[in-house]
């Protein structure tokens, strides 16, 4: 039994024991492989190329505040960038029509414009520039223009001789109308301001158009506010005037159709040579309708108006033509009306029975159109 005993320790250590004491181990010889194994591997694969440094953001616009703005108006615009570097040598622009006053850098990332808007500057969204050197930045159309008047109610035939009333809207809030001192006017001696009331961000008024206007759009401008402290807001190409005929006018009945509320029909008459009194009266169909004629003289001008009523007498002693203006003060719907024309000698002035000179007599007032615009 010692024998065998002895036998199995000898093969034992025979086994466990390396032959050579100088050889690696086991565990060594594994890790040896797995080590030339990872170097094979990564010897035959392409070699990893270095990760790209980030790309330098351009310089760029972020926000415009305010964003949109009504002509005629000086105010401040923030301007804001992203990844800018903004100085003093940065220039602003925001297209034609709007002039840049000053430009404060408040941040290499902020801006403040002062800038001014003229009166003619195009409507719309508009880009905003800013450069410096050779760097510039644009926020395209990050800047609106508006104009400050629009019409809420416009009635009245759009053309020459013409009676116009409505009501105008301030879309400006920053500039409301001034409750007392108001001007509503528009760049023609063809137009005539009948009445204007303005309330804060509205007003009502009359217009008279004269019949030697030509046809086209024309702006609207009401000037507001006290002497030194004036606002003027306009309205561009917001009143057009098409082009009309008058119609004939014949003596005795002539029957015609007014088509729309507070429009208007013109007629012309040339009386003869001799002195003579036109005798025009007008009557309509419609229930509550307030026919009106205007009789203008050759000039054609409201400011030179012989009569405004339903009848009107006038002493003529030239073969001029004048004009007759149909127009319903009431605003009925479409009716036929009928305008008579009856034209007789004048009649010769009577003989005075006193010898003592009569006092002067003051010029009769000329009539005057009102007639406050219905909503």
């Amino acid at each position: 039994m010692i024998l065998q005993a002895t036998l199995v320790t000898t093969l034992l250590l025979h086994a466990t024991a390396p032959a050579d004491p100088g050889a690696p181990t086991a565990r060594a010889r594994l890790s040896s492989l797995l080590a030339a194994q990872r170097d094979a591997i990564i010897a035959s694969e392409p070699a990893l190329a270095a990760a790209d440094e980030p790309a330098a953001a351009d310089p760029s616009i972020s926000a415009v505040y305010p964003n949109r703005a009504f002509l005629e108006r000086t105010l401040d615009v923030t301007i804001s960038g992203d990844d800018t570097e903004w100085t003093d040598a940065v220039a602003v622009d925001f297209g034609d029509g709007i002039r840049v006053d000053s430009v404060r850098v408040a941040s290499p990332t902020g801006l403040v414009a002062r800038i001014t808007i003229d009166e003619d500057a195009a409507l719309g969204a508009r880009d905003v520039t800013v450069r410096e050197g050779e760097v510039e930045a644009v926020y395209a159309g990050a800047f609106t223009l508006q104009a400050p008047l629009a019409f809420k109610v416009l009635h009245g035939t759009r053309a020459p001789g013409s009676i116009l009333n409505g009501k105008l809207v301030q879309h400006d809030i920053s500039t409301p109308f001034d409750p007392v001192e108001n001007t509503l006017y528009v760049d023609d001696p063809g137009f005539t301001v009948d009445y204007f009331y303005a309330q804060q961000y509205g007003a009502e008024f009359a217009l008279l158009v004269d019949v030697p206007v030509a046809p086209g759009t024309y702006d609207l401008h009401v000037v507001s506010g006290a002497t030194g402290s004036q606002v003027r807001s306009t309205g561009p190409d917001i009143l057009p005037i098409g082009a009309r005929t008058p119609l004939p006018l014949k003596e005795g009945d002539n029957v015609g159709t007014l088509k729309e509320p507070y429009g208007t029909v013109l007629y012309t008459f040339t009386p003869p040579v001799e002195p003579t009194r036109l005798t025009l009266t007008v009557t309509a169909s419609a229930q509550g309708a307030t026919p009106i004629l205007a009789v203008l003289p050759a000039s054609g001008r409201f400011a030179d108006l012989l009569g405004a009523d339903a009848r009107v007498v006038v002493d003529t002693d030239a073969a001029e033509p004048i004009y007759v203006i149909y127009w319903d003060a009431a605003g009925a719907e479409k009716h036929d009306y009928t305008i008579n024309l009856v034209a007789a000698p004048r009649p010769r002035p009577r003989p005075s029975r006193t010898t003592s000179a009569a006092p002067p007599t003051a010029s009769p007032p000329r009539p005057r159109l009102s007639a406050r615009c219905a909503t």
